[in-house]
């Protein structure tokens, strides 16, 4: 009788180790699948926004066209917090501004007229999906561009971030600011009311684009 108590509870222990494999098993496989849907997401969107991106810098960064691709493609959102810590209408719109003056510059302007690889790699990081792309052009050397969306588990959000010639079109804006704050004495750190601090923000960027006028 004590044998076979000893064959159940073994058999019963057998059966739950296998339980617990197979659900983790199942867990991985669903994580995987929402992982490669995301990312596959990120290469579409990449694929579908690529030829409104390029036309605004062929014309030369338009500001109706620059404003209306990043109310519809990017995080806004997530973009202002990132710079004060909360969603500021004045600031977006500032950024917008810096959009438009580095998207006119020689460097980005350099990669007019350039084709979409569609071999694109894409990465899940965190809350967010990366995807590295090439940009082709006849008789001349692929260009990068790397595409950073905001994610929700398999949901795919917006924009959060384009590099092209490894120049982070919105995160670059912290270098003139870094720079307005020293020349002013401002510690922004310091502040921690998010208007106040987008305040800042937005008069370091208005100062930067006037003193860096392009036509």
């Amino acid at each position: 009788m004590l044998k076979n108590c000893k064959l159940a509870f073994t058999a019963g222990a057998v059966f739950l180790c296998l339980g617990i494999v197979a659900g983790s098993c199942l867990n991985e496989a669903v994580a995987g699948a929402e992982k490669s849907g995301v990312e596959e997401s990120a290469r579409d969107k990449v694929k579908a926004i690529y030829p409104e991106f390029m036309d605004i810098v062929n014309a030369g960064a338009d500001e109706v066209k620059m404003t209306a691709f990043a109310e519809k493609n990017m995080d806004t959102a997530a973009i202002s917090k990132r710079f004060c810590g909360a969603n500021n209408d004045k600031l977006i719109k500032t950024i917008i501004k810096f959009l438009i003056w580095r998207l006119k510059t020689e460097a980005i302007q350099s990669v007019k007229d350039y084709s979409l690889d569609n071999n694109m790699q894409a990465i899940s990081r965190g809350k967010m999906v990366e995807v590295k792309c090439k940009l082709n052009k006849k008789a001349s050397d692929p260009v990068n561009m790397t595409v950073s969306f905001s994610k929700d588990g398999s949901e795919l959000g917006k924009i959060r971030e384009i590099k092209v010639l490894e120049i982070p079109l919105i995160e670059g804006a912290k270098t003139p600011m870094k720079k307005y704050f020293e020349a002013n004495g401002i510690k922004i750190d310091a502040i921690k009311n998010p208007d106040e601090r987008a305040e800042k923000c937005c008069l370091a960027l208005d100062d930067f684009i006037k003193g860096h006028k392009k036509g």
